[in-house]
C-alpha cells in the first residue's frame, strides 16, 4: 500500500491504480467529461484532469491514465486548473464536427 494526498486528505492506495480510481474509493470527486471506466484505454477525449504539486512546481494531469505513485500531492480544485479544463472543453469542442453543426443550429 502506497499513500496519496488529495486535497489535503491522505488515501491509502494500491500501487498502480489511477488517481480517479483513489480519489473516488475515497469519496473525492473529480469532474471527469467524457470518462466511463466501463471503457478501456480511456477515450481519446476525457476531461478528468487534476493538479499534481512536486516541489514548488506543478503540472497538469490526466485522473483517468496517470497512475498514482508513493506520496504524490494532487489537488481537485483551483482557478489554474479550472482555468485548463475550460481552455481544454472549448479546445475539444471547437475541433469537434457535432458541436459545429449544433452551433450553426443554434445560431442561425
Amino acid at each position: 500500500m502506497i499513500t496519496v494526498n488529495i486535497d489535503g486528505k491522505d488515501c491509502a492506495a494500491v500501487n498502480g491504480l489511477t488517481i480517479i480510481d483513489v480519489a473516488r474509493s475515497s469519496g473525492i470527486d473529480i469532474p471527469a467529461l467524457g470518462y466511463d471506466p466501463r471503457v478501456s484505454p480511456p477515450s481519446n477525449f476525457e476531461a478528468a484532469f487534476v493538479e499534481i504539486a512536486d516541489g514548488i512546481k506543478t503540472r497538469f494531469a490526466s485522473a483517468t491514465s496517470t497512475p498514482v505513485a508513493d506520496g504524490m500531492v494532487i489537488r481537485t480544485q483551483s482557478s489554474a486548473l479550472i482555468s485548463y479544463r475550460k481552455f481544454k472543453t472549448i479546445a475539444f469542442k471547437s475541433r469537434s464536427p457535432e458541436f459545429r453543426v449544433l452551433r450553426c443550429l443554434i445560431f442561425n
